[in-house]
Formats: structure tokens, sequence, C-alpha cells
């Protein structure tokens, strides 16, 4: 039997909490299913000072697509986050195939951890 998962709950709980000590007013995670209007995946997404945060529900990874003002990074990984920068996120996981949008070839650790699929 597999281990537990994360506890999501807790992880945007802990978000959100960093989020709002950083400054900007965060708004209430939506899945990154009801983000996209189809589909589902492995993230939530949290807008909050018009920045956008990738949350992974495998684990304490956050990630966005535009540059977060480094004090909110360092909020996040006070709080116990791990930051997925551009480098880490772009390196390339070899023989853990899975099925994303037709293929099973190696995805990227970003591909991985805030996967979505419609």
């Amino acid at each position: 039997e597999p281990p537990p998962g994360p506890d999501v709950d807790g992880l945007l709980r802990r978000a959100t909490a960093a989020l709002t000590a950083a400054g900007p007013a965060p708004k209430p995670p939506v899945s990154c299913g009801d983000d996209n209007q189809q589909g589902d995946g492995t993230y939530y997404v949290i807008e909050a000072g018009g920045d956008r945060l990738l949350l992974s529900t495998l684990g304490p990874f956050v990630t966005a697509a535009e540059p977060l003002p480094a004090a909110v990074v360092r909020e996040l990984v006070s709080a116990g986050f791990r930051w997925i920068d551009d480098e880490t996120g772009s390196l390339r996981v070899t023989d853990l195939c899975v099925y994303y949008f037709g293929a099973r070839e190696p995805l990227t650790v970003g591909e991985l951890l805030f996967y979505w699929q419609d």
C-alpha cells in the first residue's frame, strides 16, 4: 500500500499564510482543473497582488510563471516550501515516462510537479 500523500489542505493554508505575511492579499486557492476550466492535475493556483503562484499537491513545492518579489519567495521558503526556479524546473527526469498529452516521454521537474491534463 502506498504511503499517504501530502496534507494538501495544510499546504494551501501555509502558502496562503506566507503570502499574507509577505503583503499581497491572496485570493482563495483554485485547483488547476478549475483554473483551466477542465481536467485535473497536481497543483493549485493562488493569485496574490497580480502574481500567480503554482502550488504542487505532491509536496511543498511552489513556482510561478513570472518572477515573484523576493520577499514573497523568502516568506514561502521560511514556511517550509521549496522554490522551483526555472533552472530546477527545466531539469528532465529520465526513466519516469508519464502520460502527457498523448505521449509517454521524459518530462521536466516542472511538468511533473505542476501537471495538468484535460
